[in-house]
C-alpha cells in the first residue's frame, strides 16, 4: 500500500501527476511530485469592460452585451444578427475570448484537472498503476510493490484515452493526488477544491468510453451549441449560427434521440462534484467520451437549446434530460458569487449523486459567496442534519433571508430528529425554477430557540387549503395523454372552487409557474397557453396523442421534471405545492421568503405564536408578487420582471398606457418622512442612519399599511 508523504498544506502544496506516454494497451505509468498552488484570497476577477461607452459608438439598431463568460458581443435585434467585431468598420474593436489560464504567481504550475466519476466501486478495485517516481518516497525502486496503486476501471479507461503515445501529460486527479487515508488532507482539499479547478490550465471532463452512439450525441449537442450565445437577459443567435430555426424547433429523429438520452444519463452528468469542477473551469475546458472531444463552451449551449426548444413530439422529452442536467448549463460565475447564488446552486445540484450527504454543502463551497463560504467549517464528524441546520442558520444570520426555506418538504425529508425548518438537501424535491417575490424585499424576522429547536418567524396567513387533487405529479409521466388527464382533473377541481367569472389565465399561470410574457414581457404569453388549452378541450372528441404531442402548453409543462400536488384555497386561488399538502393547511407568506410556504397547524400555542410544521413551498396564483404585503397594482401600472440584471431578477413597474418602465415598484409609495436615496443606492434617514435596506419594507412600514403580521412558531 502506498504511503504518502504529508503535504505542506499551509503553503498551498498539492500533488501533480505525470502520465507517461505509451500505447493504448501498455501498462499505465505515472510519477507524482509536490507543487505549490497559490490559494486565492478573493474570487478570480475578470477584466472589466464599460458597455455604456461602447454603446455610444454603435450604429442605430445595434446593442452591445456581455456573454456570461465576459466576452463582448454586438447584437442587432431587428436583423437577428450578432458579431464579435464592431459593426462600424471604422471602429477597430474585436471582442477577444478571455481564454487565459489564470495565473496568480509566475511559478504557478501548469496542469490539467480531471473531472470524472470514480465508478460504482471505490478506489483500489480495478487496474494497477505503476508509480515511476514520487516526491513522497524518492528512494524506493520502481519495482517496489509499494509503488503500485490500484484504480477503478473508469479511471483506468480515462488514463488510457488521455495518454499520448509520445508526450507526457501533467494532471491533477483527486483519487491519486490526494491521500485518501489522511482525513485532515482530504478535508483541507475539499475546502480548496474549487481553486484547483479554477487555476488548472484546462479541465477535462471524462464521460467514459464510446458507446451507444455517443459520438453522434456529442456532435449533435456541439452543433446545437453553435447556434446561440448566452447573456444576462437570455439567449441570442451566435455569429456562427447556421440553423437559427433549431432554437425554437429542433427536428430530432429517433436515432439521435436515443443517442442523446443514453449520453445524458451517463453518471458524470449526475454527479454533485461536477458542479464546481466544470463550472469553475476556464474556457479551455472540454468534454471527452472515448476519443471524441468537444468544447464545454458549445456543449453547455447545446444543452440549453435541447431543454428550451420544441421537439417534434412532446413525449420525446420524457426522460431525456435528468433533472440535475436541466440546470447545470445555466450556472455561471455571475450567478453564484452573489449572496443568493447558493440557493441557485442548491436547487440546481439538488438531485445529483454523492456518497456523503454532508457534501451537499461542502461540495458547493468553492462557488459560494466568499464571505459565507469562509464561515463554514468542513467537519465530516458532524451528522448531516446538523450540517444542514448550521448552514441554514448561518445563511439567515448572514443575509436576514429565509430563501432556503423553499427546500423543506415534510413528505420527503429523511430525518425525523430535526425541526421541520431544517431542509433535507439529501432528499431534494424536483421543482422547476421559479420567478417568485411573495415577501418582496422584506427581511426575515426570526429567532431560534436553542432548547426546543423551534424557529419563530413573522409573516401573514394568506389562505387555507380547501381542496387537493388526488392526481399528483410524482414521476416523469408515461405519456402526454397521462399529463392531459391529470390537467383535466386539476381543472375540474379549480372550477369547483374558483369564482364563476374567474378567467382561465388564473388556472394556467401556476401550471407553468408564472413563466409568461405577462409577467416577464418576453416569451410565451398565458393568452397563447389558454388558446392552446381551449383547442385541446373544446372539441366533441378527445384530442389524439399526436395533437397532444404538438401542444406548446404540454411541452412547456413536460419540459421540467416536477413533484407536486394541485390544490385550491378557500379564497378561490389555485396552485402547485408539495405532494404532502392537505386540506386545512395554512398558506403563508413569511417575511424574508420569496416563496409562499404551506404550513400545517400543530394544535398548540406557545408564548410567541401558534405551532406549525413546514409542509413545503408552493406557487399560488395571485400572491407570488408581494400582493399580500403591497396589494395589487393599480391602473395604469402593471408588473414587469427584469431578469438577469446586476441585482438579479428585479420587480419593476410598467405603465401600460405609455409603455415605459420604472425601476421602482409603484405600490411602495413615497419614502417615509426624512428618508432619501443616496447616489450609491443606499437609504439615509437624514440623522446618520445609512442602510442598504429600503425602509418601506420594514415591519413598522408594513404594519402601517395595514398588513396583519403574526408570529409562526415552526417546530
Amino acid at each position: 500500500m502506498v504511503s504518502y508523504k504529508k503535504l505542506d498544506l499551509e503553503r498551498g502544496e498539492i500533488r501533480l501527476l505525470t502520465l507517461h506516454p505509451g500505447e493504448f494497451d501498455d501498462p499505465i505509468r505515472i510519477s507524482l511530485r509536490h507543487a505549490i498552488l497559490p490559494i486565492p484570497d478573493e474570487p478570480l476577477a475578470e477584466p472589466q469592460v464599460n458597455l455604456e461607452d461602447i454603446q455610444k459608438t454603435l450604429p442605430p439598431g445595434w446593442e452591445v452585451h456581455k456573454t456570461f463568460e465576459g466576452r463582448v458581443i454586438f447584437w442587432n435585434p431587428a436583423e437577428q444578427k450578432s458579431s464579435w467585431s464592431h459593426p462600424d468598420p471604422a471602429v477597430p474593436y474585436v471582442s477577444e475570448i478571455p481564454r487565459q489560464p489564470r495565473k496568480l504567481a509566475p511559478s504557478q504550475p501548469e496542469f490539467e484537472a480531471l473531472s470524472y466519476t470514480w465508478g460504482s466501486a471505490g478506489l483500489g478495485s480495478g487496474e494497477h498503476v505503476r508509480i515511476e517516481q514520487s516526491d513522497d518516497f524518492p528512494h524506493r525502486a520502481p519495482d517496489d510493490p509499494d509503488m503500485i496503486l490500484s484504480v477503478t476501471d473508469n479511471l483506468a479507461a480515462a488514463l488510457r484515452h488521455l495518454r499520448s503515445p509520445t508526450d507526457p501529460r501533467t494532471l491533477w486527479i483527486d483519487a491519486l493526488c490526494i491521500n485518501q487515508a489522511d482525513v485532515v488532507e482530504r478535508g483541507r482539499h475539499v475546502a480548496r477544491m474549487g481553486s484547483v479547478y479554477a487555476l488548472a490550465t484546462r479541465v477535462v471532463a471524462w464521460l467514459g468510453p464510446e458507446a451507444d452512439d455517443s459520438t453522434r450525441a456529442l456532435e449533435t449537442l456541439e452543433h446545437l451549441g453553435k447556434q446561440i450565445e448566452m447573456k444576462g437577459t437570455g439567449e441570442i443567435l451566435s455569429p456562427i449560427c447556421d440553423r437559427p430555426e433549431w432554437v425554437h424547433k429542433f427536428p430530432c429523429d429517433d436515432a439521435t434521440l436515443r443517442a442523446l438520452r443514453a449520453l445524458l444519463h451517463r453518471r458524470w452528468f449526475q454527479r454533485l462534484w461536477v458542479w464546481q469542477e466544470i463550472v469553475l473551469a476556464n474556457l479551455d475546458a472540454h468534454v471527452q467520451c472515448g476519443r471524441k472531444t468537444v468544447s464545454w463552451y458549445f456543449l453547455r449551449r447545446g444543452l440549453v437549446i435541447l431543454r428550451e426548444t420544441d421537439l417534434p413530439r412532446a413525449e420525446m422529452r420524457a426522460g431525456l434530460m435528468p433533472n440535475p442536467l436541466c440546470w447545470l448549463p445555466y450556472i455561471f460565475e455571475a450567478d453564484y458569487r452573489v449572496w443568493h447564488g447558493v440557493s441557485k446552486l442548491l436547487h440546481s445540484a439538488g438531485q445529483t449523486g454523492c456518497v456523503d450527504p454532508r457534501d451537499r454543502i461542502y461540495a458547493l463551497l468553492g462557488m459560494c459567496e466568499p464571505r459565507l463560504a469562509a464561515r463554514v467549517r468542513v467537519d465530516y464528524t458532524l451528522p448531516h442534519a446538523q450540517v444542514y441546520a448550521d448552514f441554514f442558520k448561518l445563511f439567515v444570520e448572514s443575509y436576514q433571508s429565509l430563501l432556503l426555506l423553499q427546500y423543506c418538504d415534510l413528505e420527503r425529508r429523511g430525518f425525523a430528529d430535526a425541526p421541520t425548518w431544517v431542509p433535507d438537501w439529501d432528499n431534494t424535491v424536483v421543482r422547476p425554477w421559479q420567478l417568485v417575490y411573495a415577501a418582496g424585499l422584506s427581511r426575515a424576522q426570526v429567532a431560534f430557540d436553542p432548547e426546543s429547536g423551534a424557529m419563530t418567524a413573522l409573516g401573514v396567513r394568506a389562505a387555507k387549503v380547501a381542496a387537493v387533487s388526488e392526481k399528483k405529479w410524482l414521476d416523469s409521466p408515461d405519456s402526454v395523454v397521462q399529463v392531459f388527464e391529470m390537467m383535466k382533473d386539476w381543472y375540474r377541481i379549480w372550477r369547483q372552487h374558483c369564482s364563476e367569472d374567474a378567467p382561465l389565465e388564473e388556472f394556467i399561470t401556476p401550471l407553468v409557474y408564472g413563466w409568461t410574457s405577462e409577467r416577464r414581457h418576453v416569451g410565451i404569453s398565458v393568452a397563447a397557453h389558454v388558446a392552446d388549452w381551449l383547442d385541446l378541450t373544446g372539441g366533441d372528441e378527445e384530442p389524439s396523442a399526436d395533437k397532444l404531442g404538438r401542444s406548446v402548453l404540454l411541452q412547456s409543462i413536460i419540459r421540467d421534471e416536477r413533484t407536486c400536488a394541485f390544490f385550491c384555497t378557500d379564497k378561490g386561488q389555485c396552485g402547485l405545492g408539495s405532494v404532502g399538502t392537505k386540506t386545512g393547511d395554512t398558506v403563508s407568506v413569511i417575511l424574508g421568503s420569496d416563496y409562499v410556504m404551506i404550513l400545517r397547524p400543530q394544535g398548540g400555542q406557545t408564548e410567541v405564536g401558534e405551532k406549525f410544521q413546514v409542509v413545503g413551498p408552493a406557487y399560488v396564483h395571485g400572491i407570488m408578487d408581494a400582493q399580500c404585503l403591497l396589494g395589487e397594482f393599480q391602473h395604469p401600472h402593471g408588473l414587469k420582471i427584469d431578469c438577469g440584471t446586476p441585482k438579479g431578477n428585479v420587480w419593476t413597474t410598467l405603465n401600460t398606457e405609455t409603455g415605459k418602465s420604472d425601476a421602482e415598484d409603484a405600490r411602495l409609495g413615497p419614502l417615509p418622512s426624512g428618508w432619501s436615496v443616496l447616489e450609491d443606492g443606499r437609504f439615509s434617514d437624514g440623522q446618520g442612519v445609512v442602510t442598504q435596506h429600503d425602509p418601506r419594507w420594514s415591519v413598522e412600514s408594513l404594519r402601517e399599511r395595514g398588513v396583519k403580521l403574526e408570529e409562526f412558531c415552526i417546530v
